[in-house]
């Protein structure tokens, strides 16, 4: 499929959309969000989607979005508390200081973010030519780096 407006593809995408059980409630909260946004702009992401104009949005494809954002969040922020939690059991002595001293927290929640963080890795841009275990990334490729 070539590259082109959003508008040249809503066809193909309403056709590959699947209804998915359980994302029914999550589907509903998200299907009124940009008709009111257009009638009564607020200063947050959706309004400012709904004033896009450089292929305008549809209702349809803003409250897509919306759901992509909002699903994506809850699974990131479910597998990092249940990380978080195993991390805990596994290592009592940094529950019991959370415990005693919940000042600590916010800290936790960052050094928790670096030490079990759920994205299990990261693409980059390689800046320069290199060679790793003898095979060569030249300047502008594309690797994926496991951070596990």
């Amino acid at each position: 499929m070539e590259v082109g407006t959003a508008a040249e593809h809503r066809d193909v995408a309403s056709a590959a959309h699947v209804d998915v059980p359980g994302f029914t409630a999550g589907h509903r909260a998200t299907r009124h969000p940009p008709i009111e946004r257009r009638a009564s702009p607020r200063e947050d992401v959706i309004s400012h989607l709904t004033r896009w104009d450089a292929p305008a949005f549809t209702d349809e494809e803003i409250q897509q979005m919306t759901l992509n954002v909002i699903l994506g969040a809850a699974d990131t922020t479910g597998t990092l508390i249940s990380k978080a939690i195993l991390y805990m059991h596994e290592h009592p002595d940094v529950k019991r200081q959370l415990s005693e001293n919940p000042d600590l927290i916010p800290g936790a929640v960052e050094e928790f973010l670096r030490l079990v963080g759920v994205a299990m890795n990261v693409g980059r841009t390689a800046m320069a030519d290199i060679e790793v275990e003898g095979v060569t990334i030249k300047k502008g490729d594309r690797v994926l780096i496991s951070l596990y």
